[in-house]
């Protein structure tokens, strides 16, 4: 693992245990095992170690959401698989997704610019785009649409965890997706 892998593994744990204010460089510079000198020289600041560890995590979930959607899939099927792909990742990835909803809880989600999410927005947006326009789903904003998505799946990964036993549940998946799609699917 090189230098800056190392930092950002460090930050990562540590951001996840402490919170932001809690954990200062230093800590994270003796975590990976490097100088305190040289985390700055691959992160000028603290806040810009934040946000590139934020992007780097966005960047790895993103592609792992949206493997198995092709083009000639229904709605519907598109849909679940990012609801599923969106459930696994954070259930495989428990610490990058404690840090991405730590962050998107924070004043940093602030500092990321329109045109960021909306192109991390842009594959769901046209899938539901398409959903609304076949009269598949409620013609409601798309953005209300998300975040629906979002906390449900949210939801359905804090109970997975106290309820550890249902995780390779297929049926519990199934009725969890359910459940989601009839708030979203036009009657």
């Amino acid at each position: 693992m090189d230098k800056k892998s190392k930092i950002l593994a460090a930050a990562l744990k540590l951001f996840v245990e402490q919170g932001f204010h809690s954990t200062p460089t230093s800590a994270i510079a003796k975590a990976a095992g490097v100088a305190n000198g040289t985390l700055f020289h691959y992160f000028k600041t603290k806040d810009e170690l934040i946000l590139g560890l934020y992007a780097d995590i966005k960047k790895d979930s993103l592609s792992k959401i949206l493997q198995g959607i092709e083009e000639q899939l229904s709605v519907k099927a598109k849909v679940k698989t990012i609801w599923f792909n969106s459930i696994n990742w954070s259930n495989a990835e428990k610490e990058r997704h404690n840090f991405k909803q730590q962050f998107m809880n924070s004043p940093y989600a602030s500092q990321l610019v329109e045109e960021e999410i909306e192109e991390e927005l842009k594959f769901f947006s046209t899938i539901i785009n398409e959903g609304i326009e076949k009269k598949i789903l409620k013609d409601i904003p798309i953005d209300l649409i998300y975040h629906i998505s979002h906390y449900q799946m949210l939801a359905i990964v804090s109970y997975l965890n106290l309820n550890q036993h249902l995780i390779e549940d297929a049926d519990f998946y199934e009725l969890a997706f359910e459940l989601y799609w009839d708030n979203i699917k036009r009657v």
